[in-house]
């Protein structure tokens, strides 16, 4: 026997509905993995069969770990079918794909595969010298963009990213078709492939609907605000009107449009199935109360979703913190200082969360983790000096304070024209053995990179009589003149590819930008490096316990004991391009996942001058809590930081 003592009413109220449609919001920590659990085990006591359960997720982690709580809830094992929508898809069409023409044996193929396919294609179209044509994994992006926003190429080319490509408008249509006809020649489908057949198929061949309808009578959808328009549409079509299905979730964790959810699927629910039960779980297991009414008030600030009132089961007496510091230098050292009071109060390095919006606002946190020993772990984005572009500066700065510096001469001399790596093994050691004048020596014998050399060794010559600042950014011009001239002069298949290139190089003058405001605080080349090389101690006995750094979108679902969000001020979060528009919507929702990961202490830091892209901008409280005081203490850390 079940022991439903530990569920709520409105929890056994989800976990007894057995007729018709229903609508399950969970909001935030209230508890919706432990009820979908429950209701699996409640089916099947109740003599539901197991194989005509359908639990479907976004991950096999979530689908593998309810089955198995279920199983030990009903101490027996039980034959439900938990997995993916993809999952599910591949199961149905090698199961029923010979009745609708389509071959078992298919092939799945990933996003680099299908980009080789795009290339071969455009190869034989003779597209490969067009102007304004995208590249090979750009248009399989673009492709995929297409299918989960439910859009045509032709709408897709009417945004202003891909604007420079509609000249080829044409062109682009028959390489998506011939594409198409590559992979179904070779039985290949992609990712999307996979939801289309199968929508498709359910589409033109009613007796197989009939069938998957009559075999999953009870369905149940995971984290249905993340669902696009193909899977919802796949939902619609295996559920009858004998089907129970209830999906699960919360409007206001919708953030992840720019993969092609769309929250109005959750929204329009309850108008798109009349008989449609909505039970509300508001009642939140994870969050003090302090944090939650900081969470009720992020929400009304959206103009559109559910209207609910999330409620905790114990209150900390601790009100959520502001934190008003100078700049984002500032900023970085009071955060250090608070993760070590953290750590010193018993919280684990793990248990503490660094949130931020975009992935380049962590950058001078990391500096500043690695200098003092403490190692962490970074989601949604590359480590700021694990980046190719910054080490490549720093290899610069190293061969300054250390000619001997073998590693950094082999990294430098490949970034010009055709320095393969021999090349480079061979006159880096000579470069060792003689110094940098052998570049000249090498200008003789090597025509083909005198050019180069002669430039290199130019610029090392040019260090000699300028202190940190000017070196640093001399290397940083000369890196970005050689990007350049690389870009200038690589042999591409189209125009739209070196333009790619140069955005890339674009987007990478940012980061030096960040790089070079950072060294403005350090008085020696030697200095600067020791703090930006310097490896974080890593303890064999607490190698797992590491402090988490993390885009908002990269933590949803997870829990912290404290979380930290960076820069909390308008122009970020939220973003002035989105105000007043229904992308502001995703914004408050960023707001609102980030404040309901913290289970009892919540600190935003609001800096007056704020770097965005390595640009200075006034930082003022973000608009989202502004105007309530009374849910948050502010505090202005202007200095002593180590005291603060």
């Amino acid at each position: 026997m079940i022991n439903y003592e530990k569920l709520n009413k409105f929890q056994y109220e989800a976990v007894m509905h057995d007729k018709g449609p229903a609508l399950l919001l969970a909001g935030a920590g209230t508890g919706k993995t432990r009820t979908l659990i429950y209701r699996v085990a409640h089916l099947i006591e109740s003599g539901v069969s197991p194989e005509s359960i359908l639990l479907l997720t976004f991950t096999n982690k979530a689908a593998n770990e309810m089955k198995e709580r279920a199983e030990k809830m009903l101490k027996e094992k039980c034959g439900i079918t938990a997995c993916t929508y993809h999952s599910f898809c591949v199961k149905m069409l090698r199961f029923y794909g010979k009745m609708a023409g389509i071959s078992p044996d298919f092939t799945i193929i990933s996003g680099p595969d299908e980009a080789d396919i795009i290339d071969i294609v455009k190869s034989e179209l003779n597209f490969q010298k067009l102007k304004n044509m995208p590249s090979a994994s750009v248009f399989a992006s673009m492709l995929s963009t297409c299918v989960n926003k439910r859009l045509t190429l032709e709408e897709l080319l009417k945004e202003q990213k891909y604007w420079r490509f509609r000249q080829n408008e044409r062109k682009l249509l028959l390489l998506r078709e011939e594409t198409k006809k590559y992979k179904e020649e070779h039985n290949l489908f992609n990712y999307d492939d996979i939801l289309l057949k199968f929508d498709q198929m359910l589409t033109d061949y009613s007796n197989i609907a009939r069938r998957i309808e009559d075999t999953y009578r009870y369905i149940m959808v995971d984290e249905y605000q993340d669902t696009n328009t193909l899977q919802d549409s796949i939902i619609r079509k295996i559920r009858t009107k004998n089907t129970n299905l209830m999906v699960v979730g919360d409007d206001m964790q919708s953030i992840y449009k720019f993969r092609g959810a769309d929250v109005q699927n959750i929204l329009s629910f309850p108008k798109r199935y009349t008989d449609c039960k909505v039970i509300y779980l508001t009642e939140n297991y994870r969050s003090s109360q302090e944090i939650l009414n900081l969470a009720n008030h992020v929400m009304t600030n959206a103009t559109e979703g559910y209207q609910k009132n999330l409620r905790a089961q114990f209150s900390s007496q601790e009100l959520p913190k502001v934190y008003g510091v100078n700049d984002t230098k500032t900023e970085a050292e009071f955060v250090l200082n608070r993760i070590k009071a953290k750590h010193a109060e018993g919280i684990p390095y793990n248990d503490i969360c660094v949130l931020y919006r975009n992935s380049f606002q962590s950058y001078e946190l990391e500096v500043l983790l690695n200098k003092a020993g403490l190692d962490f772990e970074k989601y949604g984005g590359i480590r700021f000096l694990d980046r190719a572009h910054i080490k490549d500066i720093l290899a610069f700065l190293k061969i300054y304070s250390n000619p001997h510096d073998q590693l950094s001469w082999f990294r430098i001399l490949q970034l010009h024209i055709g320095v393969g790596k021999v090349y480079a093994k061979n006159i880096s050691e000579k470069c060792l053995e003689n110094g940098p004048e052998h570049l000249i020596n090498e200008c003789h014998s090597r025509r083909k990179y005198r050019v180069y050399l002669k430039k290199l060794y130019e610029e090392i010559m040019s260090w000699e009589d300028k202190d940190f600042l000017q070196i640093l950014n001399s290397c940083c011009a000369y890196y970005t003149a050689v990007r350049e001239e690389t870009i200038k002069n690589q042999k591409v298949d189209s125009e739209s590819t070196r333009e790619e290139s140069l955005q890339d190089l674009k987007k990478d003058k940012e980061d030096i930008e960040i790089l070079v405001n950072m060294a403005k605080d350090y008085d020696s080349v030697l200095d600067f490096l020791d703090a930006m090389t310097l490896d974080a101690a890593k303890s064999k006995e607490n190698a797992e316990d590491k402090l988490i750094l993390s885009t908002i979108h990269s933590e949803k679902g997870l829990e912290f004991d404290t979380i930290i969000l960076l820069d909390c001020v308008d122009d970020i979060l939220p973003s002035t391009m989105y105000i007043g528009s229904p992308e502001d919507n995703e914004d408050v929702r960023c707001m609102y996942v980030a404040v309901t990961r913290a289970k009892n202490t919540l600190y935003m830091i609001v800096p007056k001058i704020v770097l965005k892209y390595g640009k200075a901008i006034p930082g003022y409280l973000s608009r989202y809590i502004e105007d309530k005081e009374d849910l948050y203490d502010f505090c202005n850390v202007e200095e002593n930081i180590s005291g603060s």
